[in-house]
């Protein structure tokens, strides 16, 4: 990683970059969550990690709503 890269990282609060740890869901609730969205899909296989990130990004606008708001 370089020096520009780990600077533009440290720039702003978590909450106010939408990146706070209170908002990060256990790896147990993102595999359910990600379990749930490969059965929705057929459970055909080939797509785990998509169904990892996207679960990832449910549970975490869900939380940032849910603490921080609607703006958030």
């Amino acid at each position: 990683m370089t020096k520009e890269h780990e600077g533009s990282k440290e720039q702003g609060s978590g909450a106010e970059s939408g990146r706070c740890g209170c908002c990060q869901p256990s790896d147990e609730e993102t595999a359910k969550r990600a379990y749930e969205l490969w059965l929705a899909r057929g459970a055909t296989p080939g797509h785990d990690v998509d169904d990892w990130l996207e679960a990832e990004r449910e549970l975490r606008h869900t939380r940032r709503r849910e603490r921080h708001g609607a703006a958030a």
